[in-house]
């Protein structure tokens, strides 16, 4: 995805969300230890706001441009955008 595609998610972001996909630790029916995968979605405004946070916490200025919260979160969580919810 180049950076015209996400100029167009951010017009269109009422139309997307994101989804990423979490491991967590669970134990199957056995006690045997495993990790479950754990889908997660939210809106595009949420990817930029927790991305924000991430920089915020981490002692970084939170005056980037939306475009680079959103990339950001597309390349740490390997989110993927998706249409019309």
């Amino acid at each position: 995805m180049d950076k015209t595609e996400i100029e167009d998610v951010l017009k269109n972001r009422e139309l997307f969300y994101l989804e990423w996909t979490e491991p967590w630790p669970s134990v199957d029916s056995e006690g045997k230890e495993e990790i479950a995968a754990v889908v997660c979605r939210t809106d595009v405004n949420g990817c930029i706001n927790m991305a924000r946070l991430a920089a915020k916490k981490r002692g970084q200025t939170i005056e980037q441009l939306e475009i680079d919260y959103l990339l950001d979160f597309i390349v740490i969580h390997w989110a993927a955008i998706k249409g019309n919810r």
